[in-house]
């Protein structure tokens, strides 16, 4: 007798109601762990990734507008480019800065007399990209016109160059205006 009881007590409609409700929401909770929720957590997670790649973006962008804005620069002075070249060259060329020290002098009145250069290690051009330098000092003995024509022309040079020193006595003990003075300079040039 109890099974039968039991069986009219489930087919009643508040029981049957109730049965429904339950049913409904373990299967709704199923689905909720089963489909939806994989289908948020990727929603989430493309969501993070959209605003990680928006920082990306940003980042490319500025990038890309820093190389178009170099870009534009180097088009601006595209002819002045070999100026710079001549002016800081990539080895020492201490040939070519004797023949600018030559004819400076030969153009001005300056006769050479003594040239020293200082020691130049070529090992470290290819491995050190800062700007080097080396010291040329040399002794001449000439008017002061010669001597100020002399600097004017080398100072008018291409070549990135800087007197550190200039030393001037005078060779006589008499003044005039055509004595000659003793000039020792020193000067350094660069590369890179």
């Amino acid at each position: 007798m109890p099974s039968k009881y039991t069986k009219e007590q489930l087919m009643h409609k508040k029981i049957a109601n109730y049965g429904f409700l339950i049913s409904f929401f373990l299967i709704f909770s199923f689905f909720i762990f089963v489909a939806i929720k994989p289908n948020l957590e990727t929603a989430f997670r493309l969501k993070k990734e959209l605003a990680d790649l928006k920082e990306i973006d940003k980042k490319y962008d500025t990038a890309i507008n820093k190389i178009i804005e170099i870009q534009t620069i180097l088009e601006n002075h595209r002819d002045e480019l070999p100026l710079l070249d001549q002016a800081l060259p990539v080895s020492p060329l201490v040939s070519n800065f004797f023949v600018d020290i030559q004819k400076s002098a030969s153009d001005s009145g300056l006769p050479l007399s003594k040239v020293t250069v200082s020691e130049i290690e070529l090992k470290k051009i290819l491995r050190d990209k800062k700007t080097k330098q080396y010291k040329v000092v040399f002794v001449s003995s000439a008017p002061f016109e010669s001597v100020q024509q002399f600097v004017t022309n080398f100072l008018s040079q291409r070549r990135l160059k800087l007197i550190k020193s200039m030393e001037v006595t005078s060779a006589q003990k008499d003044s005039s205006a055509s004595a000659k003075l003793e000039v020792s300079f020193d000067i350094e040039a660069y590369y890179l």
